[in-house]
């Protein structure tokens, strides 16, 4: 459940949105709470490609390897003895909890979300002229506090 709520929270943890419902990307929150079935394009990157290494396949086009696929999501296996209803009633309460989650975390820090249309002008192909890089820690832990204990059970200085 924490996996499922993580998953659905993406947007939402990141600021860019107030709920997972409002997410533009694919989502399969609106799905899970109504359960309906996901319906979207796949492209067959390997039917292509393997098209396109046959003689004559610089015709081989991309539109022609595009399929529309249905995806069925089933319940987590802990809620798999639920009645569909039940089951769209906890994604909800998830959603909910998350939309809770979101807002209090703006009002914390006097901010808002994003919102859908700003997402959408971004250029998703963007790239950012400086990246900020830091070096990786010599040993990586749970917390902070606890590498100089990971540094000493490796034989490692500590700092």
């Amino acid at each position: 459940m924490d996996r499922l709520k993580y998953i659905l929270a993406q947007g939402s943890k990141d600021g860019l949105v107030s709920s997972p419902r409002n997410w533009p990307g694919i989502n399969s929150a609106k799905a899970q709470m109504t359960g309906q079935s996901i319906r979207g394009p796949w492209y067959n990157r390997t039917g292509h490609y393997h098209a396109r290494r046959k003689k004559g396949g610089h015709k081989a086009r991309k539109i022609d390897f595009m399929e529309k696929l249905t995806l069925k999501l089933v319940p987590l296996p802990c809620w798999a003895h639920l009645p569909p209803e039940e089951y769209q009633a906890r994604i909800r309460d998830l959603v909910e909890e998350i939309e809770q989650e979101t807002a209090a975390m703006h009002a914390l820090a006097g901010t808002s979300p994003l919102g859908r249309h700003a997402i959408l002008k971004q250029d998703p192909l963007h790239c950012p002229k400086h990246l900020k890089t830091t070096p990786a820690p010599r040993v990586h832990a749970y917390t902070k506090a606890a590498r100089p204990s990971s540094r000493a059970i490796q034989g490692l200085k500590p700092g």
